[in-house]
C-alpha cells in the first residue's frame, strides 16, 4: 500500500518536471502514454501553453 507521505512525493516530482519544462520554454510535448510518467502527461495535457502529441512504441 502507498502511503499518503509517498503520494505527495510522487506529486511533488511531477509538478517539479512540469515547472522545469515550463522554465525551459518546451512548448511542444511528444510522449508515449506510461503509467509512471501519468501525472506528468496529464498535466502537460492541462497546460494551454503546452503542445502535446501522443505518439506510439514499436509494438503499436
Amino acid at each position: 500500500m502507498v502511503s499518503e507521505a509517498a503520494s505527495a512525493a510522487a506529486g511533488d516530482w511531477s509538478g517539479a518536471v512540469h515547472q522545469a519544462l515550463k522554465s525551459q520554454g518546451v512548448t511542444v510535448v511528444g510522449f508515449v502514454p506510461d503509467g509512471g510518467m501519468k501525472r506528468v502527461i496529464e498535466l502537460c495535457l492541462a497546460d494551454p501553453s503546452m503542445r502535446t502529441v501522443p505518439l506510439t512504441n514499436e509494438a503499436e
